[in-house]
């Protein structure tokens, strides 16, 4: 109506330093603190549930691009990788030198079963990419906590 321009962007699962475990904490972080505690963290459903989780750094790099690009656009920001939570706790028991496993609880209904972002247009026009690999990303984020608490 006032032609204010805009940019709007739809995050995957982010996940990072600095995001809390309780209450609506992602699922890296829950399983971050039950794990440096030595607590078996809980996979509801078989562990097949998929998400592009999406490392913080990436989110704020794709928002500053947005500054100078994609005026009154829609794009979603994730790395278009699907991870399933039977590989998300494998690696984050690797890195974490975690020795116990996980507690399978019941799928949760209203849970999403799968959720993995399309990039090509925020690759395209905002002229950004993602660089942080789920493994990069949860090697950067177990090294912030375990300085931090541990």
């Amino acid at each position: 109506m006032y032609g204010i321009k805009y940019t709007i962007l739809r995050y995957a699962n982010v996940y990072g330093i600095r995001q809390e475990p309780k209450g609506e904490g992602g699922v890296i972080s829950i399983f971050l603190d039950k794990m440096l505690r030595g607590e078996q963290p809980t996979i509801f459903g078989d562990g097949s549930n998929t998400r592009d989780y999406t490392y913080v750094e990436d989110i704020a790099e794709a928002n500053l691009k947005a500054l100078y690009h994609g005026d009154n656009e829609i794009f979603n920001i994730g790395t278009g990788k699907a991870t399933d939570l039977n590989r998300l706790f494998d690696i984050m028991k690797k890195l974490i030198g975690f020795k116990g496993d996980a507690i399978y609880g019941p799928f949760r209904p209203g849970d999403i079963k799968d959720s993995c972002l399309c990039n090509d247009k925020a690759v395209g026009s905002l002229k950004w990419e993602w660089k942080y690999s789920i493994e990069k990303g949860l090697e950067k984020t177990i090294k912030y906590y375990k300085e931090k608490y541990v």
